[in-house]
């Protein structure tokens, strides 16, 4: 993993943790709900594995929140990624 995807990754386990702990859950609650083992889970919050939409979503649905919340604020341009990349994510908005 690059250093800004990373740094992306980051951000959306620090937001997954966020509102897991607002909830009062542990991290085995949710590596339960998502029938990964805690340590597969501990990745994602710890962002040492990629996280895909699917299981972003699965997340969501656990900590009741909508997939949004999970996502870092800033444009992906201000995330450091290439402009080829942001070209790209632009294209799919459009």
């Amino acid at each position: 993993m690059t250093d800004r995807e990373k740094s992306f990754y980051a951000e959306i386990g620090r937001r997954i943790k966020s509102h897991r702990t607002a909830l009062f859950l542990e991290p085995a609650d949710m590596a339960k709900i998502l029938q990964k083992s805690k340590d597969h889970y501990n990745k994602y919050e710890r962002a040492e594995t990629k996280c895909s939409i699917h299981i972003l979503s699965q997340i969501a649905d656990a900590l009741n929140c909508d997939l949004a919340m999970l996502l870092p604020d800033k444009p992906i341009s201000e995330a450091g990624f290439s402009e080829s990349e942001t070209e790209f994510a632009h294209q799919l908005d459009a």
